[in-house]
C-alpha cells in the first residue's frame, strides 16, 4: 500500500517489511533544485524504542554497517533520531529478497537453475569476505560475524545485482553491548550448531548459515522439518543434514563436495573462509561454460516478477498523494502541513460564538481524550472482576508428597538443585521414576525450573540422562494437572532464550486456558522471533483443546 508522510528529512512513500526489532519504508530525500534520492528507512519498533537494550544493538548495527563498503552489502547512508524514534537510513535495493525469490519459484512448479545458485551464494560470499576481513586504521581485525545469514537478509536487484543485508545481530571486537554466551540471535533455522547451543563462535559460523541457504536454493524445501521451535532447535543442534537421493543424485560431484563441506557439523572440516568458498564457486561454474553474470540474474528476475515490477514501478513514478496510514502521535512521525482554506464571511444568523465556546479542544483532541476515559474505564472493570473472581476462587489443595525409599521427597525437592549441580541428575532422575504417576508429577514441577536452566549445560551433555528426562517432560506435557502453568510462566520471562522457549513450548502442550493471556504478551512482545512464532503456536494449540 502506498503511503506518504513526512519522517524528518524523509517523505516515506511504502511499507516495506517489518522484522523482530524494526521495519523498514520505503522513502525519498528531497533536496535543492529538485534533488531527489530513494532511500530505505530502518526505523526501531515502537515497542521497543524505550528498550536500552534493543537501542543499543540499533547503534551497535549503524556504526558497523557504516564501516562497511562493498558492492555486495547494502550500503549505509545516514543513522539519525526522530522524535524518540532512532532510524537509520540505507541503500534501496529495487528487487526481491532471496526468499520471495524461492517463493516464487516454487509456486510456478520450477527451481533456480543450478548455475544461478551458484552464482548468487558467489557473490553472497564476496561480501562476507570483505566483513570478515575488515580491518580498522590501525590494521587490527574487526572480527566481524554476521550471526544472522538467511535467504531474508540476501538481496537481489532486478538488475541482478547481490547483497548482503542487515547487520542488525551482527557481532565485531569492538562492539559497545557484548554478546553473552549462551544467548542466541538469529533464525534458529539458519544456525550453525555451535550458534544453536549457545558457544562462542567465528566466522565459519556464518559460511553454515550460506550452505544451509544454498541447500534450499539446489533442494526447493527447508533443510530441516519440525512442528515446533524446540524440537527444531534440537535438530539443528545434531547438523544431521538429509541429501535426498531425488535431487542430490543427479548433482554434479564438485558442487555436491561444497554444499556437503559448507554444511559440516565440526566447524574444523568446514571452508574456514568465505574466500575459499568462493573459489570453489567459481571453479565450478567455470567448469560449466555458462557466462554467468548479472545480465543472466535480471533476466530470471523480470520473467518471474513481470506484474510485480510493474505495480512497484507505479508506486515510484506516481504523484505524491496526501495519505497518511497512522496518526503521528503512534507512529512517531511529523504529519503533513494542512492548509487551511480561506476565510469566508458568515452570515450573521449563524451562532459563531456559541460553536467556538462548545469546543474547548480541535476535534481530533476530543476524540483522543473520550478514548483515553473509555480505555481507563475498561481497565477498572476488568481490575474488579479480576479481583472478584480470585476472592471466589477456593484455593488449590496442594498434595502431600510421599516418601521414597532411597531419598524422602522432602529431600528431592530441597537437595534436587544441589544433585543437579553436582552432576548427580540421573541419580535424581531415577529416583523419582520410581514414584507413581500422581505423585511424580508434583516432583515434575518443583525440579522443572531447575532442569530448565540447567539442561543445556548437564542433561544435553550426558547421553544417560536424556531417556528419563524424556519421559518426565513427556509425563507432565500430557498430564492434565495444571499446577504447573504459574512455574512456567515464571520461567518464560527468564532472561536466557532457550529457557524461555523450551516454557513457551511446554505451556501450549499442557493446555492451559489460563496462559493464553501471557502466551499473547510473548507474542507480540518477545525480542526473540523464534520464541514469538512458539508463543502463538502455543496459543492456537490451547485454544484447538
Amino acid at each position: 500500500m502506498s503511503i506518504d508522510w513526512i519522517f524528518g528529512e524523509y517523505k516515506i512513500l511504502k511499507k516495506l517489511a517489518t522484522g523482530g526489532m524494526a521495519e523498514v519504508f520505503l522513502a525519498k530525500r528531497i533536496g535543492m533544485k529538485g534533488f531527489e534520492k530513494l532511500l530505505a528507512i530502518k526505523r526501531i519498533l515502537p515497542q521497543f524504542a524505550q528498550n536500552e537494550e534493543f537501542i543499543a544493538m540499533f547503534i551497535d548495527e549503524a556504526k558497523l554497517a557504516a564501516k562497511l563498503n562493498h558492492r555486495n552489502i547494502v550500503q549505509i547512508y545516514d543513522f539519525g533520531s526522530h522524535q524518540g524514534s532512532y532510524y537509520i537510513a540505507m541503500e534501496y535495493v529495487f528487487g526481491k529478497d532471496l526468499r520471495s525469490v524461492l517463493k516464487k519459484s516454487k509456486e510456478g512448479w520450477q527451481r533456480l537453475p543450478l548455475a544461478q545458485c551458484a552464482y548468487i551464494i558467489t557473490e553472497a560470499a564476496k561480501g562476507l569476505e570483505y566483513a570478515h576481513t575488515l580491518r580498522d586504521v590501525s590494521g587490527k581485525s574487526l572480527q566481524i560475524i554476521h550471526r544472522d545469514i538467511s535467504p531474508q537478509n540476501i538481496l537481489l536487484s532486478y538488475e541482478g545485482e547481490v547483497a548482503v543485508a542487515d547487520f542488525g545481530i551482527a557481532k565485531a571486537a569492538s562492539q559497545s553491548t557484548e554478546t553473552r554466551v549462551g544467548v542466541l540471535k538469529g533464525k534458529i533455522l539458519y544456525m550453525s550448531p555451535e550458534q544453536a547451543w549457545g558457544k562462542m563462535i567465528d566466522r565459519r559460523s556464518d559460511l553454515y548459515s550460506l550452505g544451509v541457504v544454498l541447500y534450499e536454493m539446489v533442494t526447493n524445501r527447508k533443510i530441516f522439518d519440525a512442528d515446533s521451535e524446540f524440537s527444531m532447535l534440537e535438530k539443528v543442534r545434531n547438523a544431521e543434514v538429509p541429501f535426498p537421493p531425488d535431487v542430490f543424485a543427479d548433482l554434479p560431484g564438485d558442487f555436491l563436495h561444497i554444499v556437503k563441506k559448507a554444511l559440516e557439523k565440526n566447524p574444523e572440516n568446514r571452508y574456514q573462509s568465505a574466500h575459499e568458498m568462493r573459489v570453489d564457486l567459481e571453479n565450478y561454474l567455470l567448469t560449466t561454460q555458462e557466462r554467468l553474470n548479472e545480465m543472466v540474474i535480471s533476466d530470471y528476475l523480470k520473467k518471474l516478477f513481470r506484474e510485480e515490477i510493474e505495480e512497484e514501478k507505479k508506486i515510484l513514478t506516481e504523484s505524491t498523494k496526501i495519505l497518511v496510514e497512522k496518526p503521528a502521535l503512534v507512529e512517531g512521525v511529523v504529519k503533513p502541513e494542512r492548509h487551511e482554506p480561506e476565510k469566508r464571511s458568515v452570515p450573521k444568523s449563524v451562532p459563531e460564538r456559541k460553536n467556538k465556546r462548545a469546543f474547548l479542544f480541535p476535534i481530533p483532541v476530543n476524540m483522543v481524550i473520550i478514548l483515553i476515559l473509555c480505555l481507563l474505564a475498561g481497565a477498572a472493570t476488568f481490575y474488579l472482576l479480576t479481583r472478584q473472581h480470585q476472592e471466589i476462587e477456593p484455593p488449590t489443595p496442594i498434595e502431600q508428597p510421599r516418601v521414597v525409599e532411597e531419598v524422602p521427597q522432602t529431600d528431592l525437592l530441597t537437595q534436587g538443585p544441589r544433585l543437579l549441580h553436582e552432576n548427580k541428575q540421573l541419580s535424581l532422575l531415577r529416583q523419582i521414576q520410581r514414584l507413581p504417576n500422581g505423585e511424580r508429577q508434583n516432583i515434575n514441577i518443583k525440579v522443572l525450573e531447575c532442569f530448565a536452566h540447567l539442561k543445556r549445560f548437564v542433561v544435553d551433555r550426558d547421553k544417560a540422562s536424556k531417556q528419563p528426562w524424556g519421559q518426565l517432560y513427556k509425563s507432565l506435557e500430557h498430564s492434565n494437572d495444571r499446577s504447573a502453568t504459574p512455574l512456567l510462566l515464571k520461567i518464560a520471562k527468564d532472561s536466557d532464550n532457550y529457557t524461555r522457549l523450551y516454557a513457551v513450548t511446554l505451556l501450549g502442550r499442557m493446555g492451559d486456558q489460563r496462559a493464553i493471556d501471557d502466551l499473547q504478551k510473548i507474542a507480540k512482545s518477545d525480542p526473540n522471533r523464534g520464541i514469538r512464532k512458539s508463543a502463538a503456536k502455543s496459543i492456537a494449540l490451547i485454544r484447538r483443546r
